[in-house]
Formats: C-alpha cells, sequence, structure tokens
C-alpha cells in the first residue's frame, strides 16, 4: 500500500479547505500530513501511451477524471453541498435514506472513505458529511 499521494484540486481554495481540515486527521489508523505541492500541476498518462492500456493495482498514477467522485460538467453545482468533516454523515442510495451519529468525526469519516461509492444491495451508496454537526 502506498503512503503518498499528489492531489490536484480545481482551484487554491479546495486544496487550501483539505490542508485545514485533514492534516493531522487519523485515517485507517494513520495520520495525514498534508502540504502544498512545489509541483503547480500534475502530468497524467499520455492517450495511447502504455500507462493507459489497463488499470494495474501497482502503477503510481491513476486518473480519476471520468470517476463517481469528480464534480463537473453537470454534477459542478454539487460542490456547494460539500461539508467539513463532522459526527453525522448522511446516507443515500439505500432502501431508506438516514443520517447516522458517530462517537467522532474521525470514526465519521472512516466510514466515509470506506464505504462512499461501494456497493450494498446491489446500489452504489452515497456517503457525505451532514451540514448540521450533532451535539
Amino acid at each position: 500500500m502506498s503512503d503518498h499521494a499528489l492531489i490536484q484540486f480545481v482551484n487554491e481554495t479546495s486544496s487550501g479547505s483539505a490542508l485545514t481540515h485533514l492534516r493531522g486527521f487519523v485515517l485507517e489508523g494513520r495520520s495525514l500530513e498534508i502540504r502544498f505541492s512545489k509541483h503547480r500541476y500534475i502530468a497524467g498518462p499520455r492517450a495511447g501511451g502504455a500507462e493507459v492500456e489497463e488499470e494495474d493495482e501497482h502503477a503510481t498514477a491513476k486518473e480519476y477524471a471520468l470517476a463517481a467522485n469528480r464534480f463537473t460538467g453537470k454534477y459542478a453545482n454539487y460542490t456547494k453541498h460539500i461539508y467539513s468533516p463532522t459526527k453525522v454523515i448522511h446516507i443515500s442510495n439505500l432502501v431508506e435514506e438516514f443520517d447516522q451519529a458517530f462517537p467522532t468525526i474521525e470514526n465519521a469519516t472512516n466510514l466515509l472513505a470506506g464505504a462512499h461509492n461501494s456497493e450494498f444491495a446491489g446500489k452504489k451508496l452515497k456517503v457525505a458529511f451532514s451540514r448540521n454537526n450533532a451535539n
């Protein structure tokens, strides 16, 4: 398992928010160390190159431009519904939608990271932090 990632955000506000909210956060038992890169952008694999042919779990770079987690195209307005971590997460695409409160923000974030976009009962789960925090 790799312990490094280089992530390019749409703008500096988004990357600054990640830095503010996630630096030092414990994810799957490991503390996240987040800092700005010296690189201004990430160059992805070239079309038609050997790197693009098939997904490899040992690949050094992966492109997520077409992934369900991207907020582009018709989903661009959804970014206004992204909230910083709270103890309450919203899980949708179940038989009934529900909110679930967790003892800590770390517990909620770890569930969100592991469950978002996973399959349950033949449907892809959508997991997000709630706008409101539980007391």
